[in-house]
């Protein structure tokens, strides 16, 4: 294991501490969590539960005409929009940020106004709030690993002073020893005359 580390290699296992971090299933489930959110935004701004069933039900009666329809008359629009995200105005700053649905949804064309004090617009502030947490800690916990072992020098003294970082090696700092090239070894062994049981047993 009395291998060289190179930066390379320092990126890859900070990148793998990042990757394995548990920081990485909260982050999942709060981006879960906000479909919740982006459903219940879009529905008030269809206009409330009956609006979206019945904008649903005439999407459906148009796709069922649509693919009635002979290949040659069929175009890609049917003149509903339905996207798998969408935009909002979040106040008071008036800065517009994209919110994503779970899949295809219909939709306003429009850019979304949230209406400021409203509960939504909390639920949706902590989320975003959270989810700038989570990835700084991400961002600082592949930081931090890198800085840790930026003056180790080899993969034996790395092992030593830290033996779980193991799980974090790049498969190539992991061979025992380095392997020769298969066309090399071939011609030393004929070079050599091995293996040697083809010959019978060494005398």
């Amino acid at each position: 294991m009395n291998i060289k580390l190179n930066q390379g290699h320092r990126n890859i296992i900070a990148k793998n501490a990042r990757k394995t971090s548990p920081i990485n299933k909260q982050l999942a489930e709060l981006l879960e969590a906000r479909y919740d959110i982006a459903e219940k935004i879009r529905i008030v701004s269809l206009g409330g539960i009956e609006n979206s069933k019945m904008y649903e039900g005439a999407y459906n009666r148009l796709m069922k005409i649509r693919n009635s329809l002979p290949d040659n008359l069929i175009t890609h629009d049917i003149g509903i929009t339905v996207k798998s995200y969408t935009h909002l105005i979040m106040p008071p700053s008036r800065k517009t940020i994209m919110i994503e649905f779970k899949g295809p949804r219909i939709c306003l064309n429009n850019k979304i106004l949230m209406e400021e004090g409203g509960s939504l617009l909390k639920d949706l502030e902590e989320s975003l709030e959270l989810e700038g947490k989570y990835r700084k800690q991400l961002k600082d916990l592949e930081y931090k690993v890198f800085a840790s072992i930026s003056s180790i020098t080899t993969v034996k003294k790395l092992l030593d002073s830290w033996p779980e970082v193991k799980e974090l090696l790049p498969s190539e700092l992991l061979q025992s020893k380095p392997m020769l090239p298969a066309l090399q070894t071939g011609q030393l062994n004929s070079l050599i005359g091995l293996p040697t049981t083809k010959q019978g047993k060494l005398k």
